[in-house]
C-alpha cells in the first residue's frame, strides 16, 4: 500500500461481516498473496467517511446531496448500507514526519446472504473472499486458554501441548510429530501465533485449496519429517502412504502399500528412495502428483467444540462470581453469588428421617439478613414459596400424605398385575377429596411444565431416573436412601426420564408423589417425557383403568384427563452441565434435528405428538442397535440414512448406530447419552463404545428379576447406583 515512509497516512478499513452464514470479506493482495480487510487510504484532507464513499462504493453521483447522503454508507453490493459502527481506532505515532500521528479506522458493516452473493469489491482484479469468522472470533478465547496454560511463560512446552491435544481428540503417540509439525521455529516451544496457525492447519473444516492447502502441505511435511532434516525419506513416504490409507478407512496391507509408494515415486519423477525437500513436495502435491493430503493431518474433533467447552467453563465461573438469578427464573431479584437468607420454617427430622415438627420463623425479625441483597419484594415471594411447600394443608402435602397412607393399607409389593384382579382400598381416605387435590395439582404443574424449555439445561451434581411404570415401591425405596426428606432439602437435582404409569398397579401413586413434589420444588425436581405419556398409548394398557379402578369411572376419567393434559406439555430432553444429553427413547436424525438446540423449537403443547412432532416422537421412541441384530438388510439401510434405520421391534421412529450417536455427539460438544426405554436385567446397560447408558428405575419388571438402578452424575463422572434385590 505504501513505498515509503513518507507516503504514511491515514488508513480506513471496512470489516464486511455476513451475520447469516458467519462469514468475513477479505481481499487478496496480488504481489503477496496475503488475505487482507478492505482499507483505502485518507489523502488530500479527505475526511474517513468520505474517503470510504469515494473509494469503496461504486457508482456514486458527484452531486453533493448523493454525497451526504452516501457518506455514512456503504454501497459495494448493489444497495446502500448503513456502517454499524467504529470497531477500533489506532493512532501511531512516527518521528521526524510530516504529520506526527496517523491514524488507522476500522469500521463494521453487517449483510446477509443474499447481499453476499452480489458483492462487488472495486479493487481491480483481486479476488474476494468470504472466509468463516468462528475461529477468528475465538480468538480472545483462546488466548485467554493460552495465558491459562503457558503464564508466566510465553511459549507452550510439549507437556501443556499434549494436554490440549488429549482434550481435542488426538491420541497419546500422535502428539510427539504434532508438537514438532507445530514448533515451525524448533525453539521447544510455541507461541500463540503459531499455535493458532497449527489449529487453522488441523482444523476439519479448513479448506484445502490455494493458500490453506500450502500452509496445511508445509505442516504435514513437518509431521512426516521425523529426523528433522528438511528431507522426506522413504520410510517418511511410507508413513505418508499409511495416513492416507487410514484416513481412507483402507487396511495398511505391506503389499499394497509398496505398490502405492511405488506409484507415488513414479508420478513425482525421481527415483524410488530419493529424498524429497520441502519445495519439491509442495510442488509434486500442487501438481497432483502427491494424493491425499486433503485427507490426512485432520484434528478428530473441531476446534470450535473445544471453544465452546471453554467458553461454557468460563461462563460458568463468571456467574458463580456474578448476579444470579432466582425465583423460578422470574427476574424478580438477584444476589450475589454467596449471599443468603434465612429460611422461614425450622424442620425436625426424625431418626427414621421423616420430617416432623416444623416450625414456621415468618414473624422473626433476624429471620432474613438485611445485608442479603434481596429487595422486599423478592424476600416475601421466596417467603411465600417456602411456606406453600411446607404448609401441611397445601394441596400437594395432603395429596402425599394420602398416598402415603394408601401404602400403609394396601399391598405394594406386588407391583405388577392386571388391574382388574387387584384388590385396591381407601381405607378412610375420600377419594372424592384425593380426585381433587390431583386435578388441582396437575393444572399446576401444567403451567410449570410449558414455560420450561423444551431441552432443559441441568447442572450437577443430579441423580438421573429411569423407567418406573407404576413401581411405586421402589420410588420410595430411592426416596429413602437418596433424597430422604424430599426433593426440596435434597443437595442434587433430580432428572425424570419418563414412563411413570402403565403395566404397573400404582402408577396414580407415582404421579401423585412427583408432580407434588414438582409442584413445591420445580427447579430442583424435573421431569421429562417418555412413550408411555401419551394417552392413546395408556388406553392400549392399564393406567387408564387404573384410573377407573380407583376413582369410578366418571372420577377416574377426570384424573386420567387432567394427568394426560399435564403429560401432553413436558420437556422431552435434557443436557446435564452441557456435556451430558437425557432423554427418554434415543437421539433423533439429523435430518430432523441438525444440532440439540432444535429441540427447543418443539411446541410446547403436545396432544398428539406422533402427527405434532416427528423429532419429539423420536426422542421418545428410539433405540440402540444391538450388534447382534445387524444383518445385511439393515446395515445397508443403516448406511443410507446416516445411522439410522427402521425401529421395526417397536414398529415405529427408528434405531441408530453407534457412528450415528458419536456424530451426534460431537456435532453438539455431548460425551454421552442417557436414556431409559429399554427394561435391563441389571439395571443399567453400557453400550456405543461407552458412549450410551441405558438407565431402568423399576425393579422385578413385569414379574422378571431385574435390578433398578440409578445414575449420579457428579464432579465428571456418571455413577451407577443400584437398589438390592430382595
Amino acid at each position: 500500500m505504501f513505498k515509503s515512509v513518507n507516503d504514511l497516512c491515514d488508513v480506513v478499513s471496512v470489516v464486511i461481516y455476513c451475520f447469516s452464514d458467519a462469514t468475513m470479506l477479505l481481499v487478496v493482495e496480488p504481489s503477496s498473496n496475503e488475505y487482507w480487510i478492505p482499507s483505502v487510504k485518507v489523502t488530500g484532507g479527505s475526511s474517513w467517511s468520505s474517503q470510504v464513499t469515494k473509494d469503496l462504493i461504486t457508482d456514486v453521483s458527484e452531486d453533493r446531496k448523493y454525497q451526504t447522503y452516501y457518506r455514512k454508507n456503504l454501497q459495494i453490493f448493489g444497495c446502500v448500507l448503513p456502517i454499524s459502527k467504529l470497531m477500533r481506532l489506532n493512532k501511531v505515532w512516527i518521528p521526524y514526519h510530516s504529520t506526527p500521528y496517523i491514524s488507522h479506522a476500522i469500521f463494521e458493516v453487517q449483510i446477509n446472504a443474499d447481499m453476499k452473493k452480489k458483492s462487488k469489491v472495486p479493487f481491480g482484479k483481486v479476488y474476494r473472499h468470504f472466509v468463516s469468522t468462528l475461529l477468528l472470533f475465538s480468538q480472545e478465547t483462546l488466548y485467554k486458554e493460552f495465558l491459562l496454560m503457558t503464564f508466566p511463560a510465553i511459549f507452550v512446552g510439549m507437556q501443556v501441548f499434549s494436554k490440549f491435544l488429549l482434550d481435542v481428540g488426538w491420541t497419546k503417540e500422535e502428539i510427539p510429530q504434532l508438537f514438532r509439525s507445530a514448533d515451525i521455529n524448533n525453539r521447544g516451544g510455541i507461541s500463540f501465533r503459531e499455535f493458532l496457525y497449527f489449529l487453522a492447519a488441523v482444523e476439519p473444516g479448513t479448506t484445502h485449496g490455494g493458500g490453506p492447502a500450502e500452509l496445511r502441505c508445509r505442516y504435514i511435511f513437518r509431521y512426516l519429517d521425523v529426523d528433522k532434516n528438511n528431507l522426506l525419506k522413504r520410510d517418511e513416504m511410507r508413513n505418508f502412504v499409511f495416513l492416507v490409507r487410514k484416513a481412507r478407512k483402507q487396511l495398511p496391507d505391506p503389499v499394497k502399500m509398496e505398490k502405492e509408494l511405488a506409484d507415488c515415486y513414479r508420478n513425482i519423477g525421481i527415483p524410488d528412495g530419493q529424498p524429497l525437500n520441502m519445495s519439491e513436495f509442495l510442488k509434486a502435491v500442487g501438481d497432483l502428483k502427491i494424493r491425499g493430503t486433503s485427507q490426512i493431518y485432520r484434528a478428530p474433533n473441531s476446534i470450535q467444540k473445544y471453544i465452546k467447552e471453554i467458553s461454557d467453563r468460563n461462563n460458568r465461573q463468571k456467574n458463580a462470581n456474578s448476579p444470579q438469578k432466582f425465583l423460578d427464573g422470574k427476574q424478580l431479584a438477584y444476589a450475589k453469588s454467596g449471599a443468603y437468607e434465612m429460611a422461614v420454617h425450622s424442620i425436625m427430622i426424625q431418626r427414621t428421617g421423616n420430617m416432623i415438627n416444623i416450625e414456621q420463623l415468618w414473624n422473626i425479625d433476624s429471620a432474613t439478613s438485611q445485608s442479603s441483597g434481596f429487595p422486599k419484594l423478592a424476600q416475601e415471594a421466596s417467603r411465600k414459596k417456602s411456606a406453600d411447600q411446607f404448609d401441611q394443608q397445601s394441596k400437594s402435602n395432603e395429596l402425599l400424605k394420602a398416598i402415603r397412607h394408601l401404602t400403609l393399607i394396601n399391598k405394594m409389593m406386588q407391583c405388577y398385575g392386571k388391574p382388574e384382579t387387584f384388590t385396591f382400598t381407601w381405607g378412610k381416605l375420600d377419594p372424592a377429596i384425593v380426585a381433587r387435590n390431583l386435578v388441582s395439582v396437575c393444572n399446576d404443574v401444567r403451567e410449570i411444565f410449558i414455560k420450561e424449555p423444551r431441552m432443559l439445561d441441568i447442572t450437577s451434581p443430579a441423580y438421573i431416573m429411569g423407567d418406573l411404570h407404576g413401581n411405586f415401591t421402589d420410588l420410595i425405596y430411592f426416596e429413602k436412601i437418596l433424597w430422604h426428606v424430599g426433593p426440596g432439602l435434597c443437595p442434587c437435582n433430580l432428572l425424570f426420564l419418563g414412563d411413570y404409569v402403565d403395566r404397573g398397579l400404582f402408577s396414580v401413586e407415582v404421579i401423585s408423589y412427583l408432580f407434588s413434589y414438582k409442584l413445591q420444588s420445580p427447579n430442583k425436581l424435573k421431569m421429562l417425557r417418555g412413550n408411555h405419556e401419551i394417552k392413546r398409548v395408556q388406553q392400549q394398557w392399564t393406567f387408564e383403568k387404573e384410573c377407573k379402578l380407583k376413582f369410578g369411572d366418571r372420577l377416574g376419567g377426570t384424573v386420567f384427563n387432567a394427568i394426560n393434559d399435564a403429560f401432553d406439555t413436558m420437556p422431552l430432553a435434557a443436557v446435564i452441565d452441557g456435556r451430558v444429553f437425557c432423554c427418554h427413547g434415543g437421539i433423533p436424525p439429523p435430518w430432523l434435528c441438525p444440532v440439540a438446540t432444535a429441540i427447543n423449537d418443539i411446541p410446547p403443547i403436545l396432544n398428539d405428538p406422533q402427527d405434532q412432532s416427528s423429532l419429539a416422537w423420536e426422542l421418545m421412541w428410539n433405540d440402540p442397535i444391538r450388534a447382534k441384530t445387524i444383518n445385511e438388510k439393515i446395515a445397508m439401510e443403516l448406511l443410507a440414512n446416516e445411522g439410522f434405520a427402521v425401529n421395526s421391534r417397536r414398529g415405529t421412529a427408528h434405531i441408530f448406530s453407534v457412528e450415528a450417536l458419536e456424530k451426534f455427539l460431537n456435532a453438539n460438544g455431548f460425551t454421552h447419552l442417557v436414556r431409559a426405554h429399554e427394561v435391563v436385567e441389571a439395571g443399567f446397560y453400557l453400550q456405543q463404545k461407552g458412549h450410551l447408558l441405558t438407565i431402568f428405575s423399576s425393579s422385578k419388571y413385569c414379574g422378571g428379576q431385574n435390578v433398578a438402578a440409578c445414575i449420579l452424575a457428579d464432579q465428571g463422572r456418571l455413577r451407577i447406583l443400584r437398589l438390592e434385590t430382595e
